[in-house]
């Protein structure tokens, strides 16, 4: 069976455009910019605002219960590690 033929594609499979142009995409993406949010990599500056988060009664109802702050000062990357993105200047 020819794919204009297939049951499946109800002879769709002439009508679907071809993907022809397709421009390089930067890699990796800068930040994800709406209205009212910013998602961007992490950053130093961020550990502490993370650590308050993950520590947090509240949000741990909603994701399998509170960490213990002592033991996300331990586990969190310092800045200027390796697991924290310094941002220059």
């Amino acid at each position: 069976s020819t794919p204009a033929s297939d049951p499946v594609l109800g002879g769709r499979a002439n009508r679907l455009p071809a993907v022809t142009d397709m421009a390089p995409v930067p890699w990796p993406p800068g930040p994800i910019r709406t209205e009212r949010l910013v998602l961007r990599k992490p950053e130093a500056r961020d550990r502490t605002a993370v650590i308050e988060l993950f520590s947090s009664p509240e949000v741990g109802t909603y994701l399998g219960g509170r960490q213990r702050r002592d033991e996300l000062e331990q586990s969190m990357p310092e800045p200027g590690s390796a697991g924290l993105h310094s941002r220059g200047g």
